[in-house]
């Protein structure tokens, strides 16, 4: 709760614990993201909050899931997600993503990010504060930052054949809900409901020496760490290896249905998986805000620095064309005086 207050307008103090991917997921993505930020992101993070209101990160990356159910949001549900053919071995583009898909979605406001950036830069004003009234389109930062933990939601790069799962009915504890449900809420939450303990205990997992989050080189490459085709691609290989892998058993109704069944031997399987990807994605998100906002101040300066310089050369110009005038002046009016004295 201390670092939470301490990032202020950014985090807001407390988080709301409430049930869901959706809201335990997405918020312990950018609430540990934002301890890995740099003072510029944080300051950048601010203005499209609005400096002097009350939103917070964490309390508006929920928007862009209320904004696919409106009437005017329903073009981006395809944004959240990309969905494979059963058998395929890894994530073929553009042939896995025809339309929208959440690889391509991430590139594009990876992009639109950084150009009102420039845009704001340009025009050397403050960047925009996003619209968060209801019903208004997400802004850059609430997509960006929403999708990036979608994709990492090793269901959001499922089959096709039952919708990432949707259509893959288990038997949770006694209770009857879709795998994709499971995956969203159910693992994280037989944890901790509560955002800031799953955030503290990640960072400290994060920050533990070796780290068995990124042991892997392939996790921590540059590639890796810049790349949503390669983030799908990890998502993907969780679903083939484990998602469907059901060491619980079955339960068979007495109407002879039969369901996968879900304790926990699954959730000691795939909770750490869960917690991995939420950690590489905070982590990623960190570093493409650091890098795109570190960019925006060394532009700045770089302006300035070009600016501060053309100032010298105009004032140089000037007093070039004062010293010019004040010669050709000079010369003109010996010249004057010559002509007179000779025709005197």
């Amino acid at each position: 709760v201390v670092w939470v207050c301490v990032l202020g307008l950014i985090l807001g103090c407390g988080v709301k614990d409430v049930i869901g991917w959706g809201s335990q997921g997405h918020q312990s993505v950018v609430v540990l993201a934002a301890r890995l930020f740099e003072q510029t992101t944080t300051d950048a993070v601010r203005e499209y909050l609005g400096i002097n209101s009350n939103y917070t990160l964490p309390g508006v990356v929920m928007g862009v899931d209320d904004y696919r159910y409106t009437p005017t949001g329903g073009w981006s549900s395809p944004c959240h997600y990309i969905n494979l053919p059963k058998g395929a071995n890894s994530i073929v583009m553009p042939l896995d993503c025809p339309g929208f898909c959440v690889v391509k979605s991430i590139s594009n406001y990876t992009t639109r990010l950084q150009h009102e950036i420039k845009q704001s830069r340009s025009k050397n004003i403050q960047l925009t504060p996003c619209n968060f009234t209801s019903g208004a389109e997400p802004c850059s930062m609430q997509f960006y930052a929403h999708f990036i933990a979608d994709i990492h939601q090793p269901l959001h790069a499922g089959y096709s054949s039952d919708l990432g799962g949707n259509r893959v009915i288990v038997d949770f504890f006694g209770r009857f809900i879709n795998l994709h449900a499971i995956w969203d809420t159910n693992i994280l939450t037989t944890w901790s409901n509560n955002v800031s303990f799953i955030v503290d205990n990640l960072q400290n997992s994060l920050q533990s020496s070796p780290n068995p989050f990124f042991s892997s080189p392939s996790l921590t490459s540059l590639q890796s760490i810049s790349n949503p085709k390669l983030w799908a691609d990890e998502s993907y290989d969780i679903v083939k290896d484990v998602a469907y892998t059901f060491p619980d058993g079955f339960t068979t109704l007495p109407n002879g249905t039969v369901y996968p069944r879900i304790r926990e031997l699954y959730i000691n399987a795939t909770l750490p998986l869960v917690q991995k990807r939420i950690i590489l994605a905070a982590y990623r998100l960190a570093y493409q805000w650091n890098k795109i906002f570190r960019g925006n101040e060394l532009a700045k300066k770089n302006l300035e620095e070009v600016e501060d310089k053309m100032k010298v050369v105009k004032g140089f110009v000037i007093v070039d064309m004062i010293l010019g005038a004040v010669v050709f002046g000079v010369i003109s009016a010996a010249a004057i005086y010559v002509v007179k004295r000779v025709r005197g």
